[in-house]
């Protein structure tokens, strides 16, 4: 390069610069504007609109990212490094997932954004005292309400005598508080919906190279749900639990087929990979729909009205129980792999799997997988049964 295009290189970054500098002058009210308008709740795709033409999209999803990433300020978590309030941070996080294909790359928004949906939520579901989701919450005799864990012990009997905030005694009772129970649980039930979204998500970038960092957020993400719907009450949404389980069971199959690497993989999961599968399976049965009685031409014994809807509606739901009918099969084959290549201790432990899906589940179960014979051939194989002796 001569002189001369060096000093005009120079040149034209020096007046880069500028430019950038009035730019960033110009739309600076405008940054803070957006950071207020996000906090306030307002939706991503409303802001991106006011700001049309002034601030590029591109720049208020970075300043929506930079809020999700924000570490709590505050030990309540009411306000972030900014200065800004960040109430229901998992909401713009959603909107952020579903406006950004390649956002699920981004370890750093995925594990603030995962946080964020296990620990976030209005004030009125917090607790004040110990600024965490409430699951069961009483009014105190003061006024307050306060999670019941936070006031009572296993005994019921109250672990302080006095109102934190009006020093007043307080009264042996506390007082259940059904409404906001409710709320509470409806609340969850959304969360839940958006840790599934997400976790599905992260899932489909499971199958590109050198995506797996996630997995662990998957993990986190699919606890989270598991413990949110066991509060609301196990048993009380299946579709969701399905849905749940399933996405279990599909990321162990991603898993098994690829090289995951150990560390990214959950303990619990890594000692009895078997035992795991088979809960993955009985969650599964257990919130699938029952196998409905149909007559040769598929219509329902029991009803006679609407044949051609019900039997629509049967076939749909026998279809999803033949397809998780065969997956399950999946136990049998790896017992049977395991025999073959005479690692006798995996094969019981998949029987075992076998049998534990069969107990829980019962039914058509039993018909397929066939839990006595697996358990002889592998004491044939083993040496442990005489077949002369059988006979």
């Amino acid at each position: 390069m001569t002189e001369e295009e060096s000093l005009d290189a120079r040149t034209s970054k020096e007046k880069r610069s500028v430019v950038e500098k009035v730019n960033m002058d110009t739309i600076a009210p405008d940054i803070t504007l957006i950071q207020e308008l996000l906090s306030a709740q307002v939706p991503l795709n409303r802001v991106i609109k006011l700001f049309q033409g002034r601030v590029e999209e591109r720049e208020v999803n970075t300043i929506a990212k930079r809020l999700v990433y924000a570490a709590p300020k505050e030990e309540d978590g009411s306000t972030n490094q900014d200065g800004i309030k960040t109430n229901n941070l998992s909401i713009l996080g959603m909107s952020i997932l579903e406006r950004s294909q390649s956002v699920t790359q981004d370890s750093e928004f995925i594990r603030n954004h995962t946080e964020n949906l296990s620990k976030d939520a209005p004030d009125e579901f917090l607790d004040p005292l110990f600024q965490t989701i409430m699951r069961d919450p009483v009014v105190l005799s003061s006024g307050h309400i306060v999670d019941k864990s936070t006031v009572l012990d296993n005994e019921g009997k109250l672990k302080f005598r006095t109102c934190p905030w009006t020093r007043e005694p307080l009264r042996e009772q506390v007082y259940p508080l059904l409404e906001k129970v409710n709320k509470l649980k409806e609340f969850k039930l959304q969360r839940v919906k958006a840790m599934v979204d997400t976790a599905s998500r992260l899932l489909d970038d499971m199958d590109k190279p050198d995506c797996y960092q996630n997995l662990n957020d998957f993990y986190m993400l699919q606890s989270s749900a598991a413990i949110f719907l066991v509060e609301i009450g196990t048993g009380t949404y299946k579709k969701t639990e399905l849905m749940l389980a399933e996405l279990n069971l599909a990321a162990w199959e991603k898993s098994a087929a690829n090289s995951i690497p150990t560390d990214l993989v959950p303990e619990y999961q890594i000692k009895s990979t078997a035992g795991f599968v088979a809960k993955l399976f009985v969650r599964i049965f257990q919130a699938l729909p029952p196998p409905v009685l149909v007559q040769d031409g598929g219509g329902i014994v029991e009803h006679n009205n609407n044949t051609t809807q019900l039997e629509q509606h049967t076939d749909e739901k026998n279809e999803k129980r033949k397809t998780y009918l065969k997956k399950v099969t999946l136990l049998e084959q790896k017992a049977r792999a395991a025999i073959e290549e005479r690692e006798f201790d995996d094969a019981i432990e998949w029987c075992d799997a076998c049998e534990t899906v069969v107990t829980l589940c019962g039914g058509d179960l039993a018909k397929v997988l066939l839990v006595d014979r697996l358990r002889l051939d592998i004491g044939l194989e083993k040496g442990d049964v005489d077949l002369m002796e059988l006979q």
